[in-house]
């Protein structure tokens, strides 16, 4: 079996962590309140959206 490069690694752990962070960061940038069980990311990034460029 062949180990995984540290690179690889890397890659998958902080893949999640930047999506989630990614729209925890649009979803406070919203002046009305985004909630996160209710709405979609996708409204995150609407025409709409205060700051669409963060999800994009």
């Amino acid at each position: 079996m062949r180990s995984v490069p540290w690179w690889g690694v890397l890659s998958s752990a902080a893949a999640p962590v930047l999506l989630i962070g990614g729209w925890t960061v649009a979803a406070v940038r919203q002046p009305a309140v985004f909630d996160s069980t209710v709405d979609t990311i996708s409204a995150l990034a609407a025409l709409d959206a205060t700051d669409r460029v963060v999800m994009t």
